[in-house]
């Protein structure tokens, strides 16, 4: 009995041994007999005013920051944050340009590993910012004279909300920017906002922007493509005035009017599909555009006398596709003017984002007899002859 008691008591012993030794092990997180834990990439990582910022990680040794593709490590940079915000800042100091930042939590090696870098956090340093009810609105600051300029959706833990009235451009000149990046966030592009910035070469607006001002565009004479966002209800007056290298542009079928010269003096611009939602064209809309042809799905309008007084050709009554961004189909009739101006200029090829335009057919299926759109105007077989774009992709 007493052997049997003793070996009960050694058993005990080592089971409490084995228990303490699994419990050190799992203290401070590394897994027991599993090995070191991985860190979580850092949170949040933010611009705010001469600082990047990132939610702390207080199983971090240290953190590494990368500036375009540049790393150096910060020692103890937990004694920086914010204990209230549970934030980590850092001093940036950079000079205007655009930058391409990515931060890395660092373990200790024994008991949690180094995290995944962060998404890469682009921005440009030198831009201004000011405050407004919903966020904040950006214009150009420092930065005239930078090729590329990326604006950040979010700044001082706040949404970038607004382009300001003249923020890169005003009504003589312009900021010497090739490109630009709008995130997400902004949902209005002040007056004036881009005029007279000659390099820049092409622009997307996200489809949250609602408003965008009066000349916002206007003489970017460079401007050869913009991608104009699904919510936009007003193109306003002088939008794109003198863009003489814009070549097409596709109306958003959530538009319901343009503005008078809203496309005034864009020389090249070779076509425009105007959906039924457009209800209001202003005066000389469309003036001096000395190459475009313009496809309307309405066959009829109550649009300005002027909206076309330059007397460009117009094809009336187009199908479109069923988002409205381009022409499928149209009926040409004998005797009735679904074509108005055919002979007096070149009808020029309609437009759709990512292809060539091969021509008419007479047949859905892109057979039978294929007319170029110069000759749109006399591709009449009958009475009533319906005519499909084909379309190739590039």
């Amino acid at each position: 009995m007493k052997k049997v008691t003793k070996f009960l008591v050694v058993l005990v012993i080592m089971l409490l041994t084995a228990a303490v030794f699994a419990a050190c092990n799992n203290d401070g997180g590394s897994g027991g007999t599993e090995g070191p834990v991985k860190l979580s990439a850092p949170k949040n990582l933010q611009v705010c005013d001469t600082y990047i910022t990132w939610d702390i990680d207080a199983k971090a040794k240290d953190y590494v920051v990368s500036i375009n593709d540049k790393e150096f490590v910060l020692r103890d940079e937990q004694k920086m944050g914010d204990k209230e915000t549970g934030r980590v800042a850092h001093e940036l100091g950079l000079a205007p340009e655009t930058y391409q930042i990515k931060v890395k939590a660092k373990g200790d090696g024994k008991n949690y590993t180094d995290s995944d870098w962060t998404d890469i956090l682009e921005f440009t340093a030198g831009l201004s910012y000011n405050s407004i009810s919903d966020g904040y609105e950006v214009s150009k600051g420092d930065t005239y004279n930078l090729d590329r300029i990326v604006i950040p959706a979010v700044y001082n833990g706040q949404s970038v909300k607004k382009i300001a009235d003249t923020a890169f451009g005003s009504s003589y000149s312009g900021s010497k920017m090739s490109s630009i990046v709008i995130p997400s966030s902004v949902t209005s592009i002040g007056n004036y906002a881009f005029s007279f910035c000659s390099n820049l070469e092409d622009i997307t607006i996200p489809n949250g922007v609602e408003f965008i001002g009066d000349s916002a565009f206007s003489s970017c004479t460079s401007l050869k493509s913009v991608t104009l966002p699904n919510g936009l209800i007003s193109i306003l007056d002088s939008t794109f005035s003198y863009c003489s290298s814009l070549t097409d542009i596709v109306i958003p079928n959530s538009v319901t009017s343009i503005g008078s010269s809203a496309f005034d003096g864009c020389s090249s611009l070779k076509s425009v599909t105007i959906p039924n939602n457009v209800l209001s064209i202003g005066n000389y809309a469309f003036r001096n555009c000395n190459s475009l042809t313009i496809y309307s799905e309405s066959a009829s309008t109550t649009w300005s006398a002027n909206w076309n007084s330059s007397s460009r050709p117009v094809c009336w009554g187009c199908q479109l596709s069923s988002d409205k961004t381009y022409v499928t189909s149209f009926i040409q009739v004998i005797g009735y003017n679904h074509i108005f101006n055919p002979s007096k200029f070149n009808i020029t090829e309609p437009y759709r984002k990512g292809y060539s335009f091969g021509g008419w057919a007479t047949n859905a299926d892109g057979s039978g007899t294929l007319y170029p759109a110069a000759s749109l105007g006399a591709a009449v077989e009958t009475y009533s002859s319906t005519l499909y774009a084909v379309w190739i992709k590039i």
